[in-house]
């Protein structure tokens, strides 16, 4: 019976803790702004051309989900970058993010709820 108790607490303790993976809006902002300078930060959009033309969160780089060459793309990508990844909703940075793991990517990081969410905070866009 103890037994039974300990593993129900251990993993209702582990399934509440928050995913390392993911970033609210407002704190992707603020590591976007801190790493401004640093060489080895990546903001990638893998929204498609026509969602991108919507606009876009700061400088990021465009690496289409869809595009037949994107797993190539991810793949031309330092693997000690620190990567942020956003697309409309969470839906393909979610699939991106085990791509990216199983390809050794360490550090990846991805805008939970997207650009949706990153506009519904009022954010600021690129054009």
């Amino acid at each position: 019976m103890l037994r039974t108790i300990f593993i129900v607490s251990v993993l209702v303790f582990t399934s509440c803790q928050a995913n390392p993976a993911d970033l609210a809006p407002a704190k992707a902002d603020s590591l976007i702004q801190a790493s401004k300078k640093d060489s080895l930060f990546r903001l990638i959009d893998i929204r498609t051309p026509q969602e991108v033309a919507t606009g876009r969160i700061g400088n990021a780089t465009v690496i289409d989900f869809y595009a037949p060459d994107f797993q190539a793309n991810i793949g031309k990508l330092p693997r000690d970058a620190k990567i942020l990844l956003y697309c409309r909703s969470s839906n393909r940075t979610g699939q991106a993010l085990q791509l990216m793991k199983s390809m050794g990517f360490k550090d990846v990081q991805h805008i939970v709820g997207g650009i949706n969410a990153w506009r519904s905070q009022g954010l600021p866009l690129n054009p």
